[in-house]
C-alpha cells in the first residue's frame, strides 16, 4: 500500500482494499467474499476466514500455473513405500501413472504429454516387479520388442497398445489373416482383401479370375489365343475380306452400306428406293409429268403461252410498274410517304398541306420579286409609286397630314402632350382649363400638389404630416411629449391612471412589498454569475414506484428525488445538464436495475433484496458537441 501520510481520503480511497462484506465494517467471516479497491472494482481474489479463492491466473515468481485443480490433486499418490513382484499393476498412460497393489491403488497425472523412451525388458526384473505386471498404453514407447529368450524375464504383455488413440489387436489372429485399419483409431485382423489396392496380376499363380473381375470393355490386347468366339458379339470394327466366303450365303443385306447401283444386273428398283428428291439428272425421257408437282426451280419463258390465262397474280414479285398499260393504281398501293420524285404533273394540290420547306417567290405572284418590289393584293410583284420622301429627321418625330401633303411634326419636349386645336395637332403642356370631369389621381397625375392648391406638397405620408405640421395616428414617433393633458391617461389608453409613481405601480399590480420584491443585490439570476455567502436547502421529489420501462429523472422536478424499486426497469440519462441525487428503496418485488447510455457506471453492486437502499449520484454534462454522463452507486446497508 502506498504511503498515505498527509493524503486526503477523497484522493486515495481507491488505493485502499476492502472486503465486499454484507454489512459495512463486518470484515472477514465464514462466507467467501471478493476483495475490492475503494471504488468497488473487484479483483481476482476472494477470501473468508477459512479459504482463499483465486478466480484469475495464479503465478509463482512470474510463472503462471496452467494445471487445473484436479491435475494438482492427482499428484497425491497415496502411501506407497515399494512394490513387490506379487503386487498388482503399474499403468503408464498419457493421463498419468496408475499403481495398483494388493491393498491400495492411486493415480498421479505427472505430465499430460508423457513419453516413455528406451523402456525394455532389461529395465524390469523379478526382484522389483514382474514384466507381466507392466502394461504400456496410450503412450509413444520405444523399447526392445524382439530378441533372445534371455533378453526377457517372464511374459511381456503388450495388451492394447494405443499410440495417439490407435488401438492394436490383443491376439495373434488366424493363419492367413491380414492386418487392416478402419481409417481412424483401430487396427484389426481380417480375412477379407476387398480393401487391398495396387495388386499385381503378374503374381497370380493359381485359380481362375471370375468374370466379375473383367472390365465391361477389354483393353487393347491380342486375342489370338481366344477360342469359341461368337460372331454375334462383334460390336465394332470391320471383318476383313478374307473372313468372307467367295459366295455370300442367302441373307438379308438390309444393313449393307456403300452399295454400288452400277452392280445391279437384274430386277427393278422399287419406288421406295428412290429418294424423295431425285438427284440432278436428265429427265428428258420422263413422261406424264404433272406441273402440280413442281416444288422448286423456275419454269422457262418458253414454257409459258404467248398470252397468260386469266389467273391471280397475288404471288408475283419483282413486278415492273413501267409495264402497266391500263387501269389505275389503288391508293393502298402508294406508301404513307411518297419517295423523292417530281410532282410536276400533280394537280389540285392544297397549300394547307404544306408542312415544311419554303414556297418560292415565283409561286406567290406574277412578275419579278426583288428587294425593291412589293407583293400587291392582286397577286403581282409591283414597284412602289415614285415621289415619296420621308420628312422625319429625329427619333420620336411623327408624320402628320398638312394642308396639301405629308409633313413632319418634331418630337415634343418632356412632359408635354399632343393637343389639337381642331385643325392641326401640336405638343403642349396641360392647363387647368384643359381638364374637366373626374381625374384619376392615382394613374393620371404625377408630381406634387402645392399647399396653396389644396395639396400637401409631399409624396409620402410622413412628408405630408411634416408639411401640414400634423402628427401620425397610431404607433409612431411623432409625439415626443404631452404637456397639455389635464387628466391622468387611463390604463386602457396606454397610461397608468395615476399621477404618482407609487400609485402607478399599484394600478399596474407592481406594488413593492406585496406584488414584487424590492431590489436586492443578493438576488440570484440564472444568467448572472454570483457567489453564495450562505447555505440553502432543497425539498425532495417523490418519483413513485418504478417496476418496468425506462425511468429518466428530470432536474425540473427537483435535484433530490426518491423512488421505489418495484420491478425490473431501466435508468436513463437526464435530458439536461445537471447533478442529481436519487434515493432508491427496494420493496419485495424489486427487480434488476439496468442503465442506458451512461458514459461511466461505478460504485457498489446493486441488489434486489427487500429493504436495501442505495444513493444514485448522477452527473450529466454536454460540452456543446458530446454528452458525458456518470452514475455512482452507494449502498446504504
Amino acid at each position: 500500500m502506498a504511503d498515505l501520510t498527509n493524503q486526503l481520503i477523497a484522493n486515495t480511497y481507491k488505493d485502499l482494499l476492502q472486503v465486499n462484506a454484507a454489512n459495512p465494517n463486518d470484515g472477514l467471516d465464514a462466507t467467501v467474499r471478493t476483495i475490492q479497491d475503494g471504488g468497488g472494482t473487484a479483483g481476482p481474489i476472494a477470501m473468508s476466514t477459512a479459504q482463499l479463492n483465486v478466480t484469475g491466473q495464479f503465478a509463482l515468481r512470474g510463472t503462471v500455473l496452467t494445471a487445473t485443480a484436479d491435475e494438482l490433486n492427482d499428484l497425491v499418490l497415496g502411501s506407497f513405500t515399494h512394490l513387490t513382484a506379487n503386487d498388482g499393476t503399474i499403468l503408464l498412460t498419457s493421463e498419468g501413472t496408475s499403481v495398483s497393489t494388493a491393498t491400495a491403488s492411486a493415480t498421479a497425472k505427472v505430465n499430460p504429454s508423457l513419453v516413455l523412451t528406451a523402456l525394455g525388458a532389461t529395465d524390469v526384473s523379478a526382484t522389483n516387479i514382474a514384466a507381466t505386471n507392466i502394461i504400456v498404453t496410450t503412450v509413444t514407447a520405444t523399447g526392445k520388442v524382439h530378441g533372445t529368450t534371455a533378453d526377457f524375464t517372464g511374459i511381456v504383455s503388450i495388451g492394447t497398445l494405443d499410440t495417439g488413440g490407435l488401438t492394436y489387436p490383443t491376439s495373434a489372429g488366424s493363419s492367413g489373416q491380414l492386418l487392416q485399419t478402419n481409417g481412424s483409431d483401430t487396427i484389426s485382423f481380417t480375412s477379407n482383401g476387398s480393401s487391398l489396392t495396387d495388386l499385381n496380376a503378374d503374381n497370380l499363380a493359381t485359380g481362375t479370375v471370375p468374370d466379375g473381375r473383367f472390365p465391361a470393355t477389354l483393353p487393347a490386347a491380342s486375342g489370338v489365343n481366344l477360342t469359341a468366339l461368337n460372331a454375334t458379339n462383334l460390336g465394332s470394327g470391320t471383318v476383313p475380306d478374307a473372313r468372307f466366303p467367295a459366295t455370300l450365303p442367302a441373307a438379308s443385306g438390309v444393313n449393307l452400306t456403300a452399295l454400288n447401283a452400277s452392280n445391279l444386273g437384274s430386277g427393278t428398283v422399287p419406288d421406295a428406293r428412290f429418294p424423295a428428291t431425285l438427284p440432278a439428272a436428265s429427265g428428258v425421257n420422263l413422261t406424264a409429268l404433272n406441273a402440280d408437282n413442281l416444288g422448286s426451280g423456275t419454269v422457262p419463258d418458253a414454257r409459258f403461252p404467248a398470252t397468260l390465262p386469266a389467273a391471280s397474280g397475288v404471288n408475283l414479285t419483282a413486278l415492273d410498274a413501267s409495264n402497266l398499260g391500263s387501269g389505275t393504281v389503288p391508293d393502298a398501293r402508294f406508301p404513307a410517304t411518297l419517295p423523292a420524285a417530281s410532282g410536276v404533273n400533280l394537280t389540285a394540290l392544297n397549300a394547307t398541306n404544306l408542312g415544311s420547306g419554303t414556297v418560292a417567290t415565283a409561286r406567290l405572284g406574277t412578275g419579278t420579286a426583288s428587294s425593291s418590289n412589293f407583293l400587291r393584293g392582286d397577286g403581282s410583284w409591283q414597284v412602289p409609286a415614285a415621289g415619296f420622301t420621308d420628312p422625319m429627321t429625329t427619333e420620336g418625330d411623327i408624320i402628320i397630314r398638312g394642308a396639301s401633303a405629308a409633313t413632319r411634326l418634331g418630337i415634343g419636349s418632356n412632359g408635354t402632350f399632343l393637343k389639337s386645336d381642331g385643325t392641326d395637332p401640336e405638343w403642349a403642356s396641360i392647363a387647368i382649363g384643359d381638364v374637366s370631369g373626374d381625374v384619376d389621381l392615382t394613374s393620371k397625375v404625377t408630381g406634387t400638389l402645392p399647399l396653396a392648391n389644396g395639396g400637401t406638397n409631399a409624396t409620402t405620408a410622413s412628408g405630408a404630416r411634416t408639411s401640414l405640421g400634423a402628427a401620425a395616428s397610431g404607433a409612431n414617433s411623432d409625439i415626443t411629449s404631452l404637456t397639455g393633458l389635464t387628466t391622468d391617461l387611463a390604463i386602457t389608453h396606454g397610461g397608468t391612471g395615476s399621477s404618482s409613481a407609487a400609485d402607478a405601480r399599484t394600478a399596474l399590480g407592481l406594488a413593492i412589498g406585496s406584488d414584487v420584491a424590492a431590489f436586492n443585490s443578493d438576488t440570484l439570476f440564472s444568467d448572472t454569475a454570483d457567489e453564495l455567502t450562505a447555505g440553502y436547502s432543497s425539498a425532495t421529489e417523490d418519483s413513485g414506484t418504478k417496476s418496468s420501462g425506462t425511468f429518466t429523472p428530470s432536474p425540473d422536478t427537483g435535484n433530490l428525488q426518491h423512488f421505489i424499486n418495484g420491478g425490473a426497469h431501466t435508468l436513463g440519462v437526464p435530458a439536461k445538464n445537471c447533478t442529481m441525487v436519487l434515493l432508491m428503496k427496494n420493496n419485495a418485488s424489486a427487480g434488476t436495475l439496468t442503465t442506458s447510455s451512461y458514459t461511466k457506471v461505478d460504485g457498489d453492486d446493486l441488489t434486489t433484496t427487500n429493504g436495501h437502499e442505495f444513493f444514485l449520484y448522477i452527473t450529466r454534462y454536454n460540452d456543446g458537441s458530446t454528452t458525458f454522463s456518470a452514475l455512482t452507486v452507494k449502498a446504504l446497508q
